[in-house]
């Protein structure tokens, strides 16, 4: 039997794949994190932060401190993706609060574009806003999963108070994600 063997040779100055194969599931592997908790039967957060660009779409600003790490919709629609693996119920927790409290009262979330939940937003200065919601069955798919979060309104950031100070006053604020949450599955479901 003969033996073979191959050998690339890169020219001077080529850059290998390996660098993009490193970067690219570097960006990736937090999804398949994510998946494979959900799969394992565990409570998993999608939180706002360094590495969480393959869950959040448009309609959100980059990841900020404010104590905790946060994003806030600065669009009509905001979207955040959910890697989940079967087609049954969800529990999930959203951790979010309105940017104007007095001012705005609502928020419709979506589920692949269908209505899902009209959250009446709550502010507490102590703690971030908490809302249970239920993903039936019937609206979930296996794998990407598309959360639509829609404010009642949007408020320019000058008048959102001076937690949004350090923005363009004229910029247009909903609501401030901190993390969603969703839940090992419970007998219940």
């Amino acid at each position: 039997m003969g033996h073979v063997s191959c050998i690339h040779r890169r020219k001077p100055g080529q850059k290998g794949w390996t660098a993009s194969a490193a970067i690219a599931a570097h960006l990736a592997l937090p999804w398949f994190v994510v998946r494979e908790t959900i799969s394992g039967g565990n409570d998993v957060s999608v939180e706002a932060g360094k590495r969480d660009a393959p869950f959040f779409g448009a309609g959100w600003s980059a990841p900020y401190t404010d104590g905790l790490q946060f994003r806030v919709s600065n669009a009509e629609r905001a979207v955040v993706r959910l890697p989940l693996p079967a087609r049954r119920a969800y529990e999930i927790v959203l951790r979010l609060d309105p940017v104007a409290p007095d001012h705005q009262r609502r928020a419709v979330v979506l589920l692949n574009n269908q209505l899902l939940a009209t959250l009446l937003l709550t502010w507490n200065p102590q703690r971030v806003g908490s809302y249970p919601v239920l993903l039936p069955a019937d609206k979930v798919r296996v794998g990407m999963n598309t959360l639509t979060i829609v404010p009642d309104t949007l408020v320019s950031a000058g008048s959102a108070g001076a937690r949004y100070a350090g923005r363009d006053a004229d910029e247009r604020l909903g609501v401030r994600l901190w993390y969603v949450r969703v839940l090992a599955p419970s007998s219940s479901l």
